[in-house]
């Protein structure tokens, strides 16, 4: 697939649920490692609603507990 291919991620939410989604597939973030909300925007530059819409779906896809 080139990168043509890749859809474009739209809201903010969506990108940064694929940045949390790849760091948890590249172990980056090992199980269970303790996030927070606050070290998570810091970390990505956010602010805390899109990454609580993020969190949201990385639990759905049950990639993280909360």
């Amino acid at each position: 697939m080139q990168d043509s291919d890749v859809p474009e991620v739209r809201t903010l939410a969506e990108r940064v649920f694929n940045q949390l989604q790849d760091a948890i597939v590249r172990g980056e973030l090992a199980p269970g490692t303790k996030i927070t909300e606050p070290g998570l925007a810091a970390t990505y530059g956010i602010s805390r609603g899109p990454l609580r819409e993020a969190m949201r779906r990385l639990e759905t896809h049950r990639l993280i507990e909360r």
